[in-house]
């Protein structure tokens, strides 16, 4: 869906559903999408893929490299396995490419703690401490 939105956009802001938003997007987040030219996603640490895309933003400069992936060999297609061949093989190293505190995962109520104020969205595994995201 990203790649289809990408051929008629300059850039993409992807949200999906299981994230919910912390704080309104202002004009320091809007230059950090921006910042290196790189695409930004979420890391999770185990998780079955180097990037998550709970919310991830990408501009044009890869709408090839995203069509030439889909080409190379997953172990199962999707749009976050599709990313393995296409980004740098240290991209975990590579801070340019990650959210950091912008986006956080939270998928205990005991890591309702990691959202602080730099936090813009939150990954949830359920919603049922959303009250306490949004109020902190």
């Amino acid at each position: 869906m990203v790649y289809q939105m990408l051929k008629d956009h300059k850039e993409v802001l992807w949200i999906d559903w299981d994230t919910i938003s912390i704080k309104p997007l202002d004009q320091p987040f809007f230059d950090y999408c921006c910042h290196e030219n790189t695409p930004k996603f979420v890391y999770i640490p185990g998780y079955h893929a180097i990037v998550n895309c709970s919310v991830y933003y990408v501009n044009q400069k890869w709408l090839s490299s995203m069509e030439k992936s889909f080409y190379l060999p997953t172990k199962t297609p999707n749009d976050e396995l599709m990313w393995t061949n296409i980004l740098p093989k240290n991209v975990t190293d590579l801070d340019e490419y990650w959210w950091g505190k912008r986006v956080v995962n939270v998928w205990l109520e005991s890591e309702c703690s990691w959202v602080k104020p730099e936090t813009y969205f939150a990954h949830v595994k359920t919603f049922d401490y959303i009250k306490h995201l949004i109020t902190q």
